[in-house]
This record gives C-alpha cells, sequence and structure tokens, in this order.
C-alpha cells in the first residue's frame, strides 16, 4: 500500500485523469444529497425510522472521509512531481513567490547599503534555485537531489530567521499562532501560490503585515521541501539510487554476455586423467 501512494503521488496527474476523477466525485456527491432528501422526507415509524437514520449517518460519514480523500490525494498530487518537471511543484511556485516578494520588502524598507539586503536576497533566491537544480538532478542521482533540497531547506531557514530579525530589532509585532490574523495568513497562503498576487497584495501593506505573511509562506515552503527530502530518503532505501540501478543492471548484462560466449564442450566418456 505504502509503495502504491508513493507512486501514485509522484506520478503526475494529466487531465485526462483528473476529468475522470471529478466525474466520479460529482456522480458520488449527487447521489449522496438525493439519498439524503427522499429518505428524510419520508416518516416510518418505530424502529425502522430508526434503522433508516443511522444509515443516512452512516452514508454522511462515508461521504466525509471521501471527500478529506479526495482533498489529500489532489494537494499530494500537485505537491509531488517527477523529477525534472519542477514548474508545477507546489515547493518551487511558494518559493517564487517568496523570491518575487523577498525583492519587494528589500526595496521598500532595507537600504541597499544594509548588508541585509545582499543577504536576505541571496537567500530567497538560494531556495528557490536549489529547489529547480534538485529536482532536475533527481532524475540522475537521487543523493543529489537530497543535498541541493537540504541546501534550499537551509536558506528558507535564514530568511525565516532575517524577518523575524528585522520585526524583533524594530519592535514590531511578531503574530503568534493563535492570533487570528496568523490562522487567517496559514489558511490563505495554503491555497494560494501565484506569485504576481502575492506582489500586488503586499504592494499595500506595512513591512510589520509583509514580514509576518512572508514568515507563514516561508514555513510552508520548508515544510514541503522537508517532505522531498524524507521522500527522497524513503525512495533511496527502499529502491536504490541511480548509481546502485546502472551497477546492477551492468552486472546483468556481462553476465548474461559471458553465457552467451561460453563455448559449448563435448565431453566423451572416457575421463582424460
Amino acid at each position: 500500500m505504502n509503495i502504491f501512494l508513493r507512486n501514485f503521488f509522484q506520478c503526475k496527474i494529466n487531465n485526462k485523469t483528473t476529468n475522470i476523477l471529478n466525474i466520479i466525485f460529482n456522480k458520488w456527491e449527487k447521489s449522496v444529497k438525493t439519498f439524503a432528501e427522499t429518505k428524510g422526507r419520508k416518516r416510518i415509524k418505530g424502529i425502522k425510522k430508526c434503522v433508516l437514520h443511522k444509515k443516512l449517518i452512516l452514508v454522511l460519514y462515508f461521504h466525509k472521509i471521501f471527500i478529506l480523500l479526495w482533498k489529500i490525494i489532489m494537494i499530494m498530487g500537485k505537491a509531488f512531481e517527477p523529477d525534472g518537471d519542477y514548474n508545477n511543484l507546489m515547493a518551487f511556485k511558494k518559493a517564487d513567490a517568496i523570491y518575487q516578494c523577498t525583492y519587494d520588502f528589500i526595496n521598500r524598507f532595507i537600504s541597499k547599503s544594509d548588508r541585509t539586503f545582499d543577504q536576505m536576497l541571496q537567500a530567497a533566491r538560494s531556495g528557490k534555485q536549489n529547489i529547480a537544480e534538485g529536482n532536475v538532478d533527481g532524475a540522475a542521482s537521487k543523493i543529489s537531489k537530497m543535498k541541493l533540497l537540504g541546501f534550499a531547506s537551509g536558506s528558507l531557514a535564514e530568511l525565516k530567521t532575517d524577518y523575524i530579525d528585522y520585526l524583533k530589532t524594530r519592535n514590531l509585532i511578531l503574530w503568534n499562532e493563535d492570533d487570528p490574523k496568523h490562522k487567517q495568513t496559514r489558511y490563505y497562503c495554503s491555497h494560494r501560490n501565484d506569485s504576481h498576487y502575492y506582489r500586488e497584495a503586499l504592494q499595500q501593506r506595512s513591512d510589520e503585515t509583509c514580514a509576518n505573511i512572508l514568515i507563514i509562506l516561508i514555513f510552508q515552503c520548508k515544510f514541503l521541501v522537508d517532505s522531498l527530502i524524507r521522500s527522497s530518503k524513503r525512495d533511496f532505501v527502499t529502491s536504490g539510487g541511480n548509481r546502485e540501478n546502472l551497477q546492477k543492471e551492468r552486472k546483468k548484462y556481462k553476465a548474461s554476455q559471458h553465457q552467451a560466449e561460453e563455448p559449448e564442450v563435448e565431453y566423451g566418456l572416457d575421463l582424460p586423467f
């Protein structure tokens, strides 16, 4: 089951498959609504009514589970793309939004003579570029992919610390996890990855609000990058790296060639010694 889920999440869902799944989901939702409307209107006395209510509750319960699994499959299908294809990768989209917004942030609120200006820009760029390079190199080497994704995770952590230091040194408020603004922003950032939309939205906000929003966005992006690293480690442990697989195929090829070239020898009935 774990192998099936891993292979499913790492395969790109094409448009035809998505349309078929959407049709199945819509039919299921209509059937549940029809069942609830028709059975819920009937008035049945005694035990039959209780049994009917239990069946209705059970169907609605499975309906909620089906919706939850559907959301998980669609989110994971977008979060994990095959090696070499990073443009649709959710982590790359968030990293691109972080880089674009960081570029605007430092040009608005930080002086170019400040050393933090270049450090924040380079950290944002490193996080984005290492995700792309690691995903491309993953088609040839799992170890290189994990190293580059590790660099990306470290760069994002550094950038997050810079934003926190910016708020602390200027006596600005760092949103707490229980803050309604933090909860609303966390939900919003988990559903949007468009860098152009973030840039327009942050242009109208203060440095305190922009920094807090980017801290939450960086946290989510780093979580996705760390998930990719864990997934690559599991693949490397279970199926091995590309170099190991190539060596196995090379040994099989040499063994087959050796067996084909070995001449057949006919032995007589008498011993030669």
